[in-house]
């Protein structure tokens, strides 16, 4: 009856242990993927301006890409509340960043008014493209996807700039910016710049992991994604 009582015990007491753990887990997994408050964008653009001007990508292509600037971008993936929340923060600084959209996200019909409100407001809209992934690494066809959807955002704004959209809904091996790297003239020739192409340090929340650095280099280049924002 003891040696029963004491397996018992041990047994009621390793499962708490289990369900303990399973809560701490819960918990922690759950304060990692948090929103990002704004007051961190706050504070980090109060550092950037000391040193830096704060600039879209658009302008810091117009004024021959000089140095001691901060680039300002942000990717809108799955969720446009966050933007919201980044763009007040703008607002208050009386600076303006470039917003890349994606071409069929969810939100897109429901915010094309938002989104043109920016831009009259002087953000710029980009094309936030994933034309290699969706034609599973057919560069021919990603070209053609490419130019398709480019012409639908030039019907609704004035597009110049884009940046490529990370690929783990469709095929982790294919990297979209490829499209860029293997046709860079082309780019070029339909007025296009990819944010690939600003040489500088950049500060990213990719994966809701965001490490803001001491000190800053000559030439920074934020991307946030409105995803991890509130």
């Amino acid at each position: 009856m003891d040696k029963r009582i004491s397996l018992f015990s041990l047994f009621f007491l390793f499962s708490c242990i289990l369900i303990l753990s399973g809560f701490i887990l819960f918990f922690q997994i759950g304060e990692s993927q948090k929103p990002f408050d704004k007051n961190i964008y706050v504070n980090l653009l109060e550092r950037l301006r000391q040193k830096h001007k704060l600039l879209p990508m658009r302008q810091y292509f117009s004024l021959g890409k000089p140095a001691d600037v901060a680039v300002l971008t942000h990717d809108v993936d799955y969720k446009v509340e966050g933007l919201k929340a980044l763009t007040l923060v703008e607002k208050e600084f009386n600076v303006r960043s470039t917003i890349f959209i994606r071409f069929d996200a969810y939100y897109l019909t429901q915010n094309l008014a938002y989104f043109q409100q920016l831009e009259r407001e002087g953000w710029e809209i980009g094309f936030h493209y994933d034309s290699l992934s969706r034609t599973n690494g057919n560069m021919t066809e990603a070209l053609k996807l490419f130019q398709s959807q480019l012409a639908f955002f030039r019907s609704y704004f004035n597009i110049s700039s884009v940046s490529y959209h990370g690929d783990v809904e469709y095929d982790v091996a294919t990297f979209n910016g490829n499209l860029y790297l293997e046709n860079i003239d082309l780019f070029h020739e339909w007025g296009l710049r990819e944010r690939l192409e600003v040489e500088g340090e950049y500060i990213a929340d990719t994966n809701h992991n965001l490490k803001i650095p001491q000190e800053f280099e000559s030439v920074v280049v934020v991307n946030f994604h409105s995803d991890w924002w509130s």
